[in-house]
């Protein structure tokens, strides 16, 4: 079993980033995995210098360690997604050989004006899906400064595609991926990877089996969990699926998710670790005072968390 920690280094992490490494550090430890750390730096205008240092620094300061992650930082390091590309690039080129995905030409605001209203926003209506070589050449000649993206077919047989996943906190979510997410993006038309695609890769090529993040990318699995099953053959046969851990968010005064541009959310590293750990914890339900930790490892159980 091998879990992991995969923050954005796009800058300072704030406590809601904390907790979840520090569950996913629990969760990991109590169950008898291993825990890497991978850093997400993808999406690269939004990557910030001196962040994913920061990030290590911050998760070694908690008294977090890992088995394996970033250790140069630099473009080389096999556990930063930007030293990854070739294997995206690897996984496009195998759903194009299954006849997986197909590009795309239409703006924003085309797919706005055609999408049909849905509560998680536009669902991708399918312009392009039906183009055939013809099409796709007569597109190409009339947006010739518009670089295509490149989209999977949710839907290969044309009917639903209802996949179903259990969460160890929140339970069973079932979605049909043709009405509820739509044909979704692989490759941007700017050139960048989508996050859907390098985190599956990712974790299948990393040999992660145990998913911890914030209730709000339950959405994401199940889109994720089928591409995991359609790419296991190229990155890992042996694939028995992921045991997924969405936890609660950790919110602000006004109620609302942290976000990072909240300075007054920011890790404060004056104070001892333990301190921050109780706090974390504390926005659980749970109260040990000011603990560190490998003692806090002492008091949880995995059944407690599957509680929260």
């Amino acid at each position: 079993m091998r879990g992991r920690y995969a923050p954005s280094p796009t800058g300072p992490q704030h406590l809601g980033n904390l907790r979840t490494a520090l569950l996913a550090w629990l969760i990991a430890r109590l169950s008898g995995a291993e825990f890497v750390i991978r850093m997400e730096d993808i999406d690269i205008p939004r990557t910030r210098p001196g962040s994913a240092e920061a990030i290590l620094e911050d998760l070694k300061w908690l008294g977090l360690d890992w088995d394996h992650g970033p250790t140069t930082l630099d473009a080389a390091d096999p556990w930063m997604q930007t030293s990854r590309t070739h294997l995206y690039e690897r996984a496009l080129e195998f759903l194009k050989e299954q006849g997986l995905v197909y590009p795309c030409w239409c703006t924003r605001r085309e797919i706005q004006e055609a999408s049909a209203p849905h509560e998680r926003g536009a669902v991708y209506p399918g312009t392009c899906a039906a183009l055939d070589e013809e099409g796709r050449a007569k597109m190409a000649k009339e947006r010739p400064d518009r670089q295509p993206a490149w989209r999977l077919r949710v839907s290969p047989d044309g009917g639903p595609n209802i996949v179903k996943v259990h969460d160890q906190i929140l339970g069973t979510l079932e979605q049909d991926l043709v009405f509820e997410v739509g044909d979704q993006v692989l490759l941007r038309s700017d050139g960048l990877w989508a996050y859907q695609l390098a985190v599956v890769v990712d974790d299948l090529d990393m040999g992660v089996t145990q998913i911890v993040r914030g209730q709000d990318l339950f959405d994401s699995t199940p889109r994720q969990v089928w591409l995991a099953e359609i790419l296991k053959s190229e990155f890992n046969p042996g694939f028995q699926g992921f045991e997924t851990w969405h936890v609660p968010l950790v919110l602000d005064q006004n109620g609302e998710r942290m976000a990072k541009r909240n300075e007054a959310a920011q890790v404060d590293r004056s104070q001892p670790p333990e301190r921050v750990i109780g706090q974390l914890i504390r926005t659980l339900g749970w109260d040990f005072g000011d603990i560190s930790a490998s003692d806090l490892l002492r008091q949880i159980s995995l059944e407690s968390i599957r509680e929260l």
